[in-house]
């Protein structure tokens, strides 16, 4: 197999020999012209140079060079040819060679050869900048490598995805140039028609809309780094007009390419039943207002329009930059755009999911990895904690909701995940198993059998404070296993607290501290 090593910028006359004098190749490398002209002598075979020709170059060639030019401007890329051999269970590698690979070191045929040639300069000009990838430059460098010299590609899919995977590596390395959905039908050895049906079956996506997500993956990136403009991140990244990019971006990121470029120092306000202001909170930053518009059940209709109007004076006197909203709060879009541009993300019951949109927003992609990973192994832990300390106890949750008590379920929640999969905690007999929760009136409450009861009261008005009262005194209460041996417990808002990563965190030191 091939590794690439490096990649170099070089000038003549100042790294290389006068005309006539010998040059000794002291590595593997591909070696492109990217300004100047004239001739290269290569072990007797005279080769025209000129801007864009590639060149194989092996160790221990000598090559001279006759230039008709003023200077020489090349870029080297070095390759690190590696042998891997296996003994019993064990795989050595060493050094190899590429006598399997090539006959021949020579000029290259490239096909096709502006694509190679803007992809290998970009390639250098990114690999001055800070920050880059290891992993990505690597892959970037082998596959200019293998395309260059025409080899397989290792472990190969041989399967009848194997085209549209290879049309996908395609789109990965020239995106920044024009791509026709004819060569890329080419490459899949597919009609145009059927390769964008079969594309479409397989990424549920079309090959355009794949491939502006590759751009504009480029583009975040490039728009990142200080000194970028618009212009040069649409231009760098595959799209020819500013204007078109600018709209695109706007639409599938939801902020500008401007605001984006700025997202680590915007004032941020959230709009959110959601605990938005939570997901900022776990990322190192904080929400410079926080609206939250549901109405509530004591709240009447003219309460509540005065209540979101004193919301939205407030949120303007703030003067945020940007506003994060969740999809409850769509129908006040016309009002929060008139103070800031507002992003309102979809529902998901995948709290991560949102985490890490709101993190790409404000410039914290890299928090909020953190923040996954070390809740994972957090509630990795406390299950084992909760193992020892409960043993096989049974677990429900209720919440005392609008004269109805609400009996958490096992799943479709935020909150049921945690506790009944990520926790392993049983569920009491009472707990719906296939629901995300199920309703019953105040006066008419099910058999609790369950060895924890976990009571969130929301928003309780003092009539069913009267009522739950009334409960507590009943037979069935008082017959609950956990009521019996003092294990029922007031608990803040879980439900709410579950859809951001400090919440979780939180509920999770609640239990181990029960």
């Amino acid at each position: 197999m091939l590794l690439f090593s490096s990649i170099h910028k070089r000038t003549c006359p100042k790294h290389v020999p006068a005309s006539g004098q010998s040059i000794i190749i002291p590595v593997y490398m591909l070696c492109l012209v990217t300004e100047g002209s004239g001739w290269v002598n290569i072990d007797g075979r005279i080769e025209k140079i000129g801007r864009g020709a590639c060149y194989f170059l092996t160790p221990g060639l000598s090559l001279e060079l006759n230039l008709e030019s003023g200077i020489l401007q090349y870029q080297l890329m070095l390759i690190r040819p590696l042998q891997l051999q296996r003994y019993g269970k064990r795989w050595l590698a060493d050094s190899g060679n590429l006598g399997n690979f090539r006959e021949a070191p020579g000029k290259l045929d490239l096909d096709p050869v502006r694509p190679f040639f803007e992809e290998l300069c970009r390639l250098y000009e990114d690999s001055r900048e800070p920050g880059v990838g290891r992993e990505e430059f690597q892959l970037r460098g082998q596959s200019l490598i293998y395309d260059a010299l025409n080899l397989p590609r290792v472990n190969k899919d041989t399967s009848g995805d194997s085209g549209l995977e290879e049309s996908i590596g395609y789109m990965h390395r020239y995106f920044r140039s024009k791509v026709a959905l004819d060569t890329l039908a080419n490459i899949a050895g597919l009609t145009p028609s059927s390769y964008s049906r079969s594309f479409k079956r397989e990424k549920g996506l079309t090959p355009v809309e794949y491939l502006s997500h590759i751009r504009l993956a480029h583009a975040k990136k490039l728009l990142s780094r200080p000194n970028v403009s618009v212009k040069e991140a649409a231009g760098e990244s595959g799209f020819g007009n500013e204007f078109y990019f600018s709209r695109l971006f706007k639409r599938e990121v939801g902020v500008s390419p401007t605001i984006y470029m700025k997202r680590k120092e915007l004032r941020v306000a959230v709009a959110s039943c959601y605990h938005y202001q939570e997901n900022l909170r776990s990322l190192g930053t904080g929400a410079v207002y926080v609206m939250n518009g549901a109405r509530y059940p004591d709240q009447s209709e003219e309460f509540s329009h005065k209540w979101i109007a004193r919301q939205l004076s407030e949120l303007r006197s703030e003067t945020p930059d940007l506003i994060i909203g969740d999809h409850r709060h769509r129908h006040f879009q016309a009002a929060l755009k008139e103070i800031a541009p507002a992003v309102f993300l979809d529902f998901t019951l995948d709290w991560r999911k949102n985490h890490r949109i709101i993190a790409e927003l404000v410039g914290r992609e890299d928090e909020a990895e953190q923040n996954c990973r070390r809740l994972e192994r957090k509630a990795a832990d406390a299950r084992q904690e909760l193992t020892e300390l409960i043993g096989n106890d049974s677990v429900s949750l209720l919440r005392l909701y609008n004269r109805k008590i609400r009996i958490q379920g096992c799943v479709n929640h935020p909150l049921n995940e945690l506790l009944y999969a990520e926790l392993g905690l049983k569920p009491g007999s009472c707990v719906p198993l296939g629901e995300q929760n199920f309703e019953y009136p105040l006066h008419n409450l099910p058999v609790l059998e369950s060895d924890y009861l976990f009571i969130y009261k929301h928003k309780v008005l003092m009539e069913e404070e009267r009522v739950f009262d009334r409960v507590l005194e009943s037979g069935v209460w008082k017959n609950s296993q956990a009521v019996r041996n003092n294990r029922t417990r007031i608990i803040p808002n879980w439900i709410g607290m579950s859809w951001s990563p400090v919440g979780r965190e939180e509920i999770i030191d609640d239990l181990l501290d029960m």
